[in-house]
């Protein structure tokens, strides 16, 4: 079967975690090739599997981004993660409904887009001094912003230029995120491993490009439970999933669920290149 595992114009090769994952999936008898989601005049008809893997520049071109998931699932290719769970999972409300069904989601309040700023008495709702406002749709560290209670008046600039994108979450920034933020790996809805992302000095954002470093790590059991709890909340094939978060007072709370194009850290446990090869096999064949 022929699989397209989704780009994006920008960079159209595969980045080098999701490099590993080929080998494995074609020693199944399948043909992948490295397609950029807006890339114009592709025949999406002549694929059999279409895997949104880094198009990471989606939440920029958002409407045309749930155009094209829709001239695709028209076309006939299979969707994996399946369409209506990207929909779902594009919009960081998501957190709302799995906070419903029990999970243990970071403190969150949701600010719709224009509003003239935060409430002040956010800080104390959260017992917080320090706040971190982030759009509800987004991608890596794409327009957060962290405001401190006593530099509120003079970051109300940026609080607007971030509302007038979009509506906005806002949460506490809880200090165990400069001792690192975990990522849960899960390949067909089952653990597969973990990462723990550290910020640099005096930043709370953990990826590599703020100068964030990746270790994979050992998790306790009942880390690994919390994170496969997540996961069994929702409906519907998962080829693939990463469950971040951070313990806080002995417990794992939930940050972000990441269901559409999760880096996947596969070089730090080769393994999970042939279950995930596996799992997309039988989903598709």
């Amino acid at each position: 079967m022929k699989i397209a595992f989704i780009t994006f114009r920008d960079v159209p090769a595969l980045n080098p975690g999701d490099k590993l994952l080929v080998k494995p999936v074609e020693s199944l008898g399948h043909q992948v090739f490295a397609v950029p989601w807006d890339r114009k005049a592709t025949d999406w008809s002549s694929f059999d599997a279409v895997i949104p893997r880094s198009c990471w520049n989606y939440h920029l071109k958002f409407a045309d981004f749930l155009s094209w998931l829709n001239s695709v699932s028209r076309s006939g290719p299979k969707i994996l993660n399946p369409l209506e769970i990207i929909r779902w999972n594009a919009y960081k409300t998501y957190l709302f409904d799995l906070e419903k069904k029990g999970v243990e989601i970071i403190p969150s309040v949701l600010v719709k887009k224009n509003s003239p700023s935060i409430p002040e008495d956010i800080f104390y709702k959260f017992k917080s001094e320090e706040l971190v406002i982030k759009p509800t749709v987004g991608a890596s560290a794409f327009n957060i912003i962290s405001v401190k209670k006593s530099e509120l008046k003079y970051k109300l600039k940026d609080l607007d230029r971030v509302l007038r994108h979009s509506d906005c979450l806002i949460q506490p920034l809880f200090e165990e995120i400069y001792g690192g933020e975990i990522s849960m790996v899960f390949i067909d809805k089952e653990f597969s491993h973990a990462v723990i992302k550290r910020p640099r000095k005096n930043e709370f954002r953990v990826q590599i490009e703020l100068g964030g470093t990746e270790k994979p790590v050992k998790l306790p059991g009942e880390v690994i439970n919390a994170g496969k709890k997540i996961i069994d909340n929702v409906a519907g094939d998962l080829l693939y999933a990463r469950v971040d978060g951070l313990i806080n007072k002995g417990r794992f709370i939930l940050m972000e669920l990441e269901l559409i194009e999760p880096y996947l850290f596969v070089e730090f446990h080769p393994p999970s290149a042939f279950r995930f090869a596996e799992a997309l096999n039988r989903l598709i064949v």
